[in-house]
Parts: structure tokens; sequence; C-alpha cells
């Protein structure tokens, strides 16, 4: 759609609320926009949605009619962390509750400008490094002149400055991405009410899909895992395991005292998944992910007696949302975010590990480096790969990926090398990058600019860090809705093949056209096949003989892709160059809802035997999906 010349607030009255990707944009612009004139000192004073006008080329920031005085930048801080807030939900920021947001990073960033003393509200150039962007230019030594059109005149004096920066804020082009729904829905963040009856099959199949879950029936999304006839979904409000056919709800877990689903491990390779629960907190208004577990995907019986804290003697901080980029589970271990003794505020970047079977804690440390040789600073990146533990470092400015020994308690680090390239420092805050794995291999990515921007791999069975060639993958879209809080998007392990969008360097799937397969092992290219009618291409999962829920298959044949036009879909089924089956087209339903969630930046699937269930990150209104179980694909002839 094409929205025309209309301010935000009425934009989204029109058409609801931006998606994460979208969000991010915007958020990305307006603090662009805002920091040449905080570096005069001096504020805007107008950063409201009413004030931001949504062009065909962009949002642009009015400037203020007259000159602003008696406020301060931070002003300006508190009055982005409002705009972002609504412009995620269609609703007005009330605390103490915490802003409707998907994205963790993005969510604590609007948090940390919603502060309510201005002093702890982070600056432009901070909130800048925190989107992963470069510093703003400095202001010009003279004003510019203002643009045809511009509402500044007869400023004189000590104005003119002012007058001069804010001309060339409103000349800003700011590309934000358009975004279409074609649902009607509530904003109102009613509590979720119950999918399903004990025993029996979801209320309702919507979308065109077999059976189908919305935000209204279910909660916010958490994650996703499957055994070869289920799939367990798991929202804010706890985990639920479904038959994957019917539909019917097999076995329920809920976090005790009304608490809530944290984090979830990437995967279960042993049928058995990790994942953090615990509780909101109203100041500083977020999640406070203190609890650690483990669960069997078949039965949903807790696997310890006990959960494990995941919050230190002593410590005033504790794990929060992004702690799900340190979140997962081995063979025998399992790793997690841990807000040590000298942890004095939440997402502080320590590791716990555990025993998988037990849960014994094995060693926990705090991010000050008392873990790592030569003063390294763990950076709340982990996983583990069979009795391996993984972890990133920040070393001055280099970028050090460490191993452990999962099996015994105290061990010492091993350094497999420097992530050669990579933009320091690395950290959950500012998105700069991001780990998962699967039953065999460890991906390790980051920025600049997107934290999957160059990527790494390790194979379990020899050691070595290789970097992947990533000649004509579209690095953009890779995990370009990573926060921590779930698995990265667009990146696909298939046994020892890591499969990646082909394509342009952008965040926009519509300039991805293709597949390009990777060895793991090697990490040479394995293969690179476009599909020459399609202008979109989303990665939905590996083929059934490479790709299981629980079992970590060694081998892949091809992986499953969503592609197509504006106007039409298919599910294509790719194994090499120039080999593409054609499966069906999306229904008019189906379509719709895929559009209604931005499905094209953000889904994740996993396969349930023949069934493929697709997850929907990026739902946050009631309405829209949160999962929807595709049939089996048959050939389209």
């Amino acid at each position: 759609m094409s929205p025309g010349d209309e301010a935000l607030d009425q934009l989204i009255a029109r058409h609801g609320p931006l998606p994460p990707d979208a969000l991010r944009q915007l958020a990305v612009r307006l603090v662009t926009a805002l920091a040449p004139l905080h570096a005069t000192g001096s504020a805007h004073g107008g950063c409201i949605p009413s004030r931001i006008l949504m062009t065909p080329a962009g949002p642009q920031l009015a400037p203020p009619t007259v000159l602003v005085t008696g406020i301060a930048p931070a002003d300006d801080i508190h009055a982005l962390g409002t705009v972002l807030h609504f412009a995620a939900t269609g609703l007005p920021h009330t605390a103490p509750h915490p802003p409707e947001i998907p994205d963790p990073a993005l969510r604590a960033l609007v948090l940390d400008c919603l502060a309510p003393h201005p002093a702890a509200r982070p600056t432009a150039p901070q909130l800048l490094q925190r989107l992963g962007q470069p510093a703003a230019p400095p202001p010009p030594p003279y004003p510019p002149t203002p643009p045809p059109g511009s509402r500044i005149r007869g400023w004189r004096g000590p104005t003119a400055l002012l007058a001069g920066v804010l001309a060339a804020i409103l000349g800003l082009a700011l590309g934000l991405t358009y975004w279409s729904t074609d649902s009607a829905g509530s904003s109102d963040g009613s509590a979720p009410s119950g999918a399903t009856r004990p025993g029996g099959a979801p209320n309702h199949r919507t979308g065109g899909f077999t059976w189908s879950l919305t935000k209204a029936d279910t909660g916010s999304y958490v994650g996703l895992w499957s055994t070869p006839s289920s799939v367990v979904l798991g929202t804010n409000s706890g985990l639920t395991a479904y038959n994957a056919a019917t539909g019917r709800q097999l076995w329920s877990w809920r976090p005790p005292d009304n608490g809530i689903l944290c984090n979830m491990s990437h995967n279960a390779p042993t049928g058995v998944g990790a994942f953090s629960y615990g509780s909101f907190v109203s100041n500083p208004g977020i999640e406070k992910c203190d609890h650690l577990q483990t669960i069997s995907l078949a039965s949903g019986k807790p696997g310890w007696a006990q959960p494990v804290s995941l919050v230190g003697s002593g410590s005033t901080g504790f794990p929060d949302l992004t702690g799900g980029a340190s979140l997962s589970i081995g063979d025998g271990v399992v790793t997690a975010a841990f807000a040590g003794p000298k942890a004095r505020e939440h997402g502080s970047g320590g590791l716990l590990v555990a025993d998988a079977r037990t849960g014994r804690v094995r060693w926990s440390a705090d991010a000050d480096g008392t873990a790592l040789p030569g003063g390294c600073q763990l950076s709340g990146h982990a996983q583990a790969v069979l009795n391996k533990v993984y972890a990133l470092a920040n070393c001055g400015s280099q970028t050090t990926l460490f191993s452990f020994p999962g099996d015994i308690d105290a061990p010492a680090a091993h350094s497999l090398g420097s992530l050669s390239d990579c933009q320091g420092p690395i950290n959950t805050k500012t998105i700069s990058g991001m780990m998962t794995a699967n039953a065999t291999h460890l991906l390790v990515g980051c920025g600049p600019p997107d934290p999957g921007g160059r990527l790494f791999t390790v194979s379990a069975a020899t050691g070595e860090l290789r970097r992947l060639d990533t000649t004509g993958v579209a690095t953009g879209s890779v995990a370009s809705l990573y926060g921590g809080a779930y698995a990265p998007v667009n990146v696909l392990m298939g046994g020892d093949t890591l499969y990646l969008p082909k394509g342009r360097d952008s965040t926009d799937a519509d300039h991805n056209d293709g597949v390009v397969a990777i060895d793991l092992n090697t990490g040479h290219q394995r293969w690179s096949s476009s599909l020459p009618e399609a202008s979109s291409v989303t990665l939905l999962a590996p083929t059934p003989s490479g790709a299981s829920g629980t079992s970590g298959a060694s081998g892949a044949s091809g992986v499953e892709v969503l592609a197509g036009s504006a106007d039409q879909r298919f599910r294509y089924t790719i194994t090499g160059p120039r080999q593409a089956v054609k499966g069906p087209a999306l229904t008019a339903d189906q379509a719709k809802f895929f559009a209604s969630a931005g499905a094209a930046d953000g889904l994740l699937a996993v396969r349930a035997g023949d069934y493929l269930a697709v997850g929907f990150p990026g739902s946050h209104r009631p309405d829209q999906p949160v999962l929807g179980v595709l049939p089996p694909a048959a050939r389209h002839d």
C-alpha cells in the first residue's frame, strides 16, 4: 500500500501498529534526525505522532513552529520512547505497563527512553550505537539554506543555528519500509483466552491452515519445538503441545504464581528443551527471567525436581528477555544467562552452565572477565553443542570465541580464535552479534551492520572456527529481526548444511530471489539457486530428510521456501541449482494470514512429520496469527 502524505497517528489509526522491522527502521531514522540537533545542546520539543509526516519517500519530522525553550535533549528522548511505543502498539504509553514490543532489544531501548529520571535516559549517540548505526554527523558550522517550502522564516541571531539544523532534519530521506494488513482487530491488549479445551482441538481454523492460533488464543510468541507428530508452542503464558495433524492439545505447562515464560532454547536435540521463566517487574518495567528448567517434548514433564535460579547471591540485577541469546541445551549440558554477585542491572551478560539431566550447576560467572583469560568479558551470547559450551567475548577491540568442556566443573576456557572483521563490542543491547546451533554445528554472526553480516561456524567434530563464504547472500535479511529472545529468522541449519537467502544485501525480503547452501564443515558454498519468477523468498524449513525438531539429522537434501511476487506466492522445495519443485500456491486466506503478521520479514518454522508449523514472532495484536500449521506440500503440476 502507499499511505500518501499523512501523520503517523493517522496512519496507525487506519492500518494498525508497525511490524518490528519497520519499527526498528523508524527508530533509526528518528534518532538520526534528532542527533544533530542534540549535538548543539538544543531540543526539538515536538517529537509526537501527529508531527511525524508519513510520505511516499519516508517519514519526516516537522520542525517546531516556534523556538522551543525550557526543555532538554533528554525530553526529546522520552518523547521518542512514547512515539515508538505508540507506533508498536497503537496505544499511548501508560506507566508502569510495559510496551508490547516483540523484539526484546527494541523493547529495552524504548523502556530506557521512558526512564522517569532524565539522567537515566540514553543519549542520541548511545541510541544510534545500540541500533547498530554509525554516529550522526556533527552539526553544520553555519546554518544551511532552508529547503524550498520550509516553514522556517525570519529567524535571526542565536536561533539561526537551530533553524538550520531543523531544516536539515526536515530534508532527511528517512526510508521507512511500509507494511500492509487486511486484518482489522482490536489493540486493546486484552488478556489471552485459552486456545483449546482440555484435550480438545483449537477453536478455529482461520487463514486457510490445517489449524491455527492467534495471539488472543494463546498470548505472545516465544518459540517452537517439534517432534515427529507434535508441535510445542511457547507463549508468554506457558508451553503447550499439540497434535500436528489435528491440533488436539496433548499437554500444557504454566509458570507458577501467574508468572511468564521468557525464552526457549533454539532447538531440542534430544527431545528435551530448555526454557527460562519469571515475572514482570514494574520497576524498571521489564521481565525478570530468573528461573531455568527443562521439559520433555513428549510428556510435558519438567526435567528437574526444582528450577535453577539465574540470580546469584548478592546480585541486584537479573536476566531479561535478551538472555535468550545464551539459552541452549546440548548433550548433557544447558546454558543460560546469569546475573552474578557483581550484576547491578538487568541483562548484564553473565553465564550459567548446568547438568542437563539433574539441573546441578556446574559453574557460573559474571560478565566481567573472571571466567576468561586476558580480561576478556562475556558478551551475553552462548550455545551448547553436544557436550561443549561456546561463548562470545569482547577482548579489547577483538571479538573472540571461547569453548568450555560442558561435563566438568570450573573448566578452563579455550580460545578458538578472533572473529575477523567484526565490529565490537558485541553485546545483547546493540544487537550486533548472534549465536545458534543444531545438534552438530555452531553458527556465529556479527556486524557490521547486522548480526548476520559476517558468519562463522564450528563443527563439534573438529572444534575448528571457520568463516563462511557468504558471496551472493542477502546478509541484511539474515537474522534481520534477531534480538536474543528467539532464534534468528532466515537462518536454517539442516545437518551439516546451512541455508541462507540469496539476493541483494538488504533487510527487505523482497530483494531475495533464491537460496545459498553452505557446507558447515568447510565453510564453502555447495550450491546457489535462483527462482527466476520470484522477487521474494522466505526460508521455511529444511526438507524432511534433513530436518527434525528433535533429532538434529546429519544430512539434508534441500530446503522449503515461500517464494513468488507481490501477487502470488508458492511453496517451493529447492535441492540444488535449477532444482526447484514448485508446490501449492498460498490460498487467498493464507496470504491474508501471512500478511497480517508481517510474515515476509519474520517467521520461524519447524517440521512435525509431514506438517509444517509456522510461528509468527512479530504478531502483537490479538487478531494476528501466532501459529499456523500447513498440510504436506503436494507437488504443483
